[in-house]
């Protein structure tokens, strides 16, 4: 939730900038919140969503996207996100396979008609990273960064490889920057 102001804002060159009090709307990083969760969920650290008022239950990844963590994507089923955590696999598998009310969660999405179908992921939240409490327990405070100072250097090191070869020191120069 305090992306915008806890030093990763540096990594934005066009940040669309989101306040729980004075931007509001479904767009934006609102969208990945209340997309991605339903009011059972938690994150890694075991916290809520810190929008509780605002769950949509819609998205969740495929199977497939759990093999690139797993080579038995079963394995989350019916595990909190802080238990795939600890399971010490790559930190960026940032999932949630319990289930809620609606019946025990699935690895397939099948027929895409309830929410416990397929495994969710509640990698986008609202929590602050100082442990301060968001601005609005329905709209996000979430900066959402369009577009990221990491992709300027991978366009200006591919470009200059366009125009000088792959060999080009400048393009080398670019990706050390990274």
């Amino acid at each position: 939730g305090d992306n915008g102001s806890n030093g990763a804002s540096c990594e934005a060159l066009l940040p669309l900038m989101q306040d729980g009090d004075k931007t509001q709307g479904y767009g934006g990083s609102m969208f990945f919140v209340a997309a991605l969760w339903d009011a059972t969920m938690q994150t890694v650290t075991d916290k809520d969503a810190a929008t509780t008022a605002n769950t949509w239950s819609g998205m969740r990844v495929r199977p497939q996207f759990v093999e690139k963590f797993f080579t038995d994507p079963k394995v989350v089923v019916n595990k909190k996100a802080s238990e795939i955590r600890a399971m010490n696999v790559d930190d960026r598998a940032i999932l949630w396979g319990k289930g809620n009310s609606d019946g025990d969660r699935t690895l397939e999405i099948g027929a895409n008609d309830k929410f416990v179908k397929g495994i969710a992921t509640p990698k986008w939240n609202n929590n602050y990273s100082n442990g301060g409490t968001p601005h609005d327990s329905y709209n996000v405070d979430i900066d959402f960064f369009l577009f990221r100072v990491d992709e300027a250097y991978l366009n200006a090191a591919e470009a200059e490889m366009h125009l000088n070869g792959e060999s080009s020191a400048k393009a080398k120069k670019y990706i050390d920057a990274l």
